[in-house]
Order: C-alpha cells, then sequence, then structure tokens
C-alpha cells in the first residue's frame, strides 16, 4: 500500500508482512503493513501498530509466530 523500497518481509500464519524500509522522500519508516493471503487483501492499519522505530533496509526473521526485525538502530521482537 504505502511505497516503499528495502523493506523487511517475513510471511506468518498466511499474513505477509512488510516492515520499515525507505518511503518515497527518502525516510526511514517505521510503519507496519500486513496482507492477509486467505482474504487476499491488505488489513487495516490499525490491527498492527508502528515499529518503536524507524528502520531501512532491516533483516527480519520469524520463529513459530514471532517476527524478530534486526537493524542497525535496535532489535526487536513484533507480537501478534
Amino acid at each position: 500500500k504505502e511505497n516503499r523500497n528495502g523493506p523487511g518481509v517475513a510471511v506468518v500464519d498466511g499474513k505477509i508482512f512488510v516492515l520499515g524500509g525507505v518511503g518515497t522522500r527518502k525516510q526511514a519508516l517505521d510503519s507496519v503493513e500486513v496482507f492477509s493471503v486467505e482474504e487476499g487483501k491488505w488489513l487495516p492499519e490499525i490491527s498492527f501498530p508502528s515499529m518503536p522505530f524507524k528502520c531501512e533496509e532491516p533483516a527480519v526473521a520469524t520463529i513459530g509466530n514471532k517476527i524478530f526485525v534486526f537493524t542497525n538502530v535496535k532489535t526487536t521482537r513484533i507480537q501478534r
């Protein structure tokens, strides 16, 4: 939905999470967008809050239903 370059991407429970990246004005993003594969649509923004920090080109890993975001700024875990 939001134009971005270099986001982190993870798949958990049939949902594609798009995290951070660089926006159209070359700014780092803290937004999290989620696409439900089952429903075939993007979920409302209020379903998933922004990350507590902005990050460009984060590395992302999943363990079970947890998403870990690694960046040169900070490391955090986003829980559902």
